[in-house]
């Protein structure tokens, strides 16, 4: 049984073929991705995929998901002073992506998937309600089309965090597809991966050009053509957050794998709740819900426990059987108390709505990664 649970699951699949393509990149002598001595594009190769793959109009390939976060953010128009909608549970990258632009976080409750709380989200919303960044949170769905029906209400834009759940769908379109703005991470612990790395997504060709600045310096520059020159050569803020030619080519083939990586993950997840099934009985377990029409990634295993009772005399019994079970309330850099803690230390403004309704759903909840193939 314990041959079904771990993580990494793009790492599990790395061979020949990525080492073909970083081999081409060395070979090509041009690592950089706007020239080289022979630049073979393959960082455009790799948008022109996650467009197709992600039904997006745009992509723009970036160092890492908290570049894509900050980009996302500096592209919806966030400035210092405006408030950013997260959820209570997702990762540091979401918060500080928000600090990093001097805006103010605003803590929104979670719901049952562990993401935002639709029905919550009106009460968070206020007159410098710039963003909504929604989280797809271990591998499942968000309730997405009711946060972005809100949203449009209000004239605020929705950030899409799929880092999480790269090949989740939501009423058939894939995760990273859905929100005004969205937001992918091919981190060693993703779906697929490239050591770090990221991707915008959008439709929307102004916040695609502001983007593409935004993580060049300022500029918009093309690969083979020279640097921009003159008094408008830098069109806006910008920093370095470029992808390399050598993470392309990683990327490249793990995008061909992602299917591959499913399947995988699929079959241990029937395999693991099959076998986990007369602990989940005799405690009363049950898999974490679901927004109706949205389908996980099967990357992780959530089980709810009816108590908390109930809930610690589950984990004692897991980790007696030496199961690698991950508490969904444990603080660390997921939960918005350890962002609260790091906030008021620090002096950052920040919002915190119903924070017991956070923890009433996180403190009755474990995870078990599930190992995308057998080795």
């Amino acid at each position: 049984m314990k041959n079904l649970f771990g993580g990494y699951p793009g790492a599990r699949y790395i061979g020949t073929e990525e080492l073909s393509g970083v081999t081409d990149i060395v070979n090509s002598r041009s690592p950089y991705r706007f020239y080289g001595l022979d630049l073979l594009k393959r960082t455009e190769e790799l948008e022109a995929l996650c467009s197709k793959r992600f039904m997006r109009g745009y992509a723009l390939a970036v160092s890492s998901g908290t570049a894509a976060l900050h980009t996302a953010l500096y592209s919806a128009g966030v400035r210092s002073g405006d408030e950013v909608i997260l959820p209570g549970y997702a990762w540091s990258a979401d918060l500080m992506a928000i600090l990093a632009l001097s805006a103010v976080p605003v803590i929104a409750p979670i719901d049952k998937t562990l993401g935002l709380d639709a029905d919550a989200l009106v009460d968070c919303i206020t007159k410098k309600t710039k963003a909504i960044i929604t989280v797809h949170m271990r591998g499942v769905p968000c309730d997405i089309i009711q946060i972005i029906n809100i949203a449009k209400k209000h004239g605020v834009k929705v950030i899409e965090d799929g880092a999480q759940c790269i090949g989740g769908l939501i009423s058939g379109e894939p995760v990273g597809g859905v929100g005004d703005i969205s937001v992918l991470s091919f981190q060693f612990n993703k779906l697929i991966t490239s050591g770090e790395g990221g991707v915008v997504l959008t439709n929307d060709a102004e916040i695609y050009e502001r983007a593409r600045a935004f993580h060049d310096l300022g500029m918009l520059r093309m690969a083979g053509n020279a640097d921009p020159e003159g008094l408008e050569g830098i069109k806006s803020l910008g920093l370095n957050y470029r992808l390399s030619e050598l993470q392309s080519a990683f990327l490249i083939p793990q995008i061909d794998k992602i299917d591959m990586v499913l399947a995988g993950l699929r079959g241990n997840f029937r395999l693991a709740v099959e076998s986990l099934r007369p602990i989940m009985d005799e405690f009363g377990l049950s898999i974490r819900d679901m927004i109706r029409d949205t389908s996980p990634n099967h990357a992780f295993l959530g089980l709810t426990a009816e108590s908390k009772g109930s809930f610690d005399a589950a984990c004692m019994k897991m980790k007696d059987l030496g199961l690698p079970i991950q508490k969904a309330g444990r603080i660390d850099g997921h939960h918005f108390r350890t962002w609260a803690a790091f906030m008021d230390r620090e002096g950052w403004e920040y919002r915190l709505h119903k924070p017991e309704q956070s923890e009433e759903f996180l403190n009755r909840m474990m995870f078990l990664e599930i190992k995308s193939r057998i080795e």
